[in-house]
């Protein structure tokens, strides 16, 4: 259900630094990460972290889990061991305050990625909620298959409503895990095109 391994992610290092010392997250072709995608990430990735974070209870303790009852019902067994959705931490438990700096670090890089992957003019022509409606999109599926999809070309082209066909509907979307469709999936989404289009709150 989620993007890939964290270890695995080019440049997230980098990335975290920059986080650490928010000037120089400037020299990133695409900007710092906005508050208001990282608000979403958090929320649809773990609903009770995410209120916490809202308290700024950023020493709450946040435990691996390998999935939800939906997908491990659906599927027959369990996802990679996911923190945040992040996967391959290594770790089976975090504080908050490290898992979002991580998640944070995590969202410059596909952000970036995206920026080399479209170009300057593309990426700038492109509206910035549905730029970080593709940016969940790799979060949550892997870089590869949301950059290569007919549902990024349809939104470069402008053709929006062929971009959430293609990443959400039920039978070509974005939605099935071993070839099964995952509820969870089929929501999430539902809550990047409410997002895209400016509408999406909290659960």
């Amino acid at each position: 259900l989620t993007g890939e391994p964290y270890q695995e992610t080019t440049g997230l290092l980098a990335s975290l630094r920059r986080i650490k010392n928010p000037d120089r997250a400037n020299f990133d072709n695409g900007g710092p990460v906005r508050d208001e995608l990282l608000e979403f990430i958090l929320s649809t990735e773990d609903s009770t972290a995410y209120k916490e974070y809202k308290k700024n209870n950023l020493n709450y303790n946040i435990k691996a889990h390998t999935g939800g009852e939906d997908y491990k019902k659906t599927v027959g067994g369990e996802d990679k061991s996911t923190i945040l959705g992040l996967t391959e931490t290594g770790k089976t438990e975090m504080t908050l305050g490290d898992a979002v700096d991580r998640v944070r670090a995590d969202l410059l890089t596909r952000q970036n990625k995206l920026y080399n992957h479209l170009g300057e003019e593309a990426y700038n022509n492109m509206d910035q909620r549905h730029r970080e409606s593709v940016i969940s999109l790799m979060f949550n599926v892997g870089d590869s298959r949301a950059l290569g999809s007919q549902a990024l070309k349809n939104l470069v082209a402008g053709d929006l409503e062929g971009y959430y066909y293609q990443a959400g509907d039920p039978k070509i979307g974005f939605v099935k895990s071993q070839d099964k469709v995952i509820e969870g999936l089929i929501n999430r989404r539902a809550q990047e095109q409410e997002y895209a289009k400016g509408i999406w709150e909290p659960r």
